[in-house]
């Protein structure tokens, strides 16, 4: 019986090292730094007496993310000159699978998308339904919040050089730390895919609830996210390489960008 070291690349192209200390600290170093960049944003504009809440943290998430990439691309680069392994031998990029790679990717965008309204869309509804608020104001007051995005005063330049370095950096930098280098590690340490996967899915999920504008939608946030990284996990799993889940990826984070641009552009 063939195992799962010798199936999936990502086992193969470089020796993981022995301990779960490494794999569960660049799993779990982006939930703190988000939080506290989104806490910062918001904490300046309550001093400055601005009412635009939620909104705020919302029109900063890509700048926000962005540097929290930077600072984890550097943790990235760091461990692979430690451990001895290439972050382009973990992506699995080759010409010879461009064009594979980029169809493989729309169609795992398609199946992690629907993952994500599945998991969103039931949280919402269901609270929705027990509170006997299923109409346009609960979504309003779900996905919007009360952030008055009137109140801010972003330049268009800062947050479109933002939106557009997003889609580019945060695919790479997080399917590498998440799910090249932490699962993929956790698997050869435990052997245990599931639990892995589960240990990685779940800081993934989690950073994303500092950009919900309400309580209702960070967990709805949680669950939608959980199933898009758990889903994405099985996938890297499987096929042993990076590089589709990253086209997926960042076709995600396309839409992701755009919202707080249009945002500050519809107030």
């Amino acid at each position: 019986m063939t195992t799962v070291s010798t199936v999936h690349g990502l086992e193969n192209r470089h020796k993981p090292p022995t301990g779960v200390l490494w794999p569960l600290f660049m799993g779990w170093i982006r939930v703190p730094l988000i939080l506290a960049g989104a806490g910062i944003v918001l904490l300046v504009y309550r001093r400055a007496g601005s009412s635009a809440g939620t909104a705020a943290s919302v029109a900063w998430s890509p700048f926000v993310v962005n540097v929290v990439n930077l600072l984890c691309l550097g943790l990235l680069v760091w461990r692979a000159r430690v451990e001895g392994f290439r972050l382009a031998d973990m992506i699995g990029l080759r010409r010879s699978s461009a064009l594979r790679d980029l169809g493989w990717g729309l169609l795992w965008s398609l199946l992690l998308y629907v993952m994500f309204a599945l998991g969103l869309m039931t949280v919402v509804l269901a609270v929705g339904a027990a509170r006997g608020a299923l109409g346009s104001q609960w979504f309003i007051d779900v996905f919007v919040g009360t952030g008055d995005y009137a109140a801010l005063s972003l330049p268009l330049w800062f947050l479109a050089g933002n939106g557009l370095l997003f889609p580019l950096l945060n695919p790479v930098v997080e399917e590498l730390q998440y799910r090249g280098y932490a699962q993929t590690r956790l698997i050869a340490v435990s052997g245990n895919v599931a639990l892995s996967i589960a240990l990685v899915s779940v800081p993934f999920a989690v950073q994303h609830t500092a950009f919900a504008a309400s309580p209702v939608g960070a967990v709805a946030f949680v669950v939608a996210f959980l199933l898009w990284s758990a889903s994405a996990g099985v996938i890297v799993w499987r096929q042993g390489r990076l590089a589709p889940v990253i086209v997926a990826h960042a076709i995600t984070n396309v839409a992701t960008a755009a919202a707080p641009i249009v945002g500050v552009v519809l107030r």
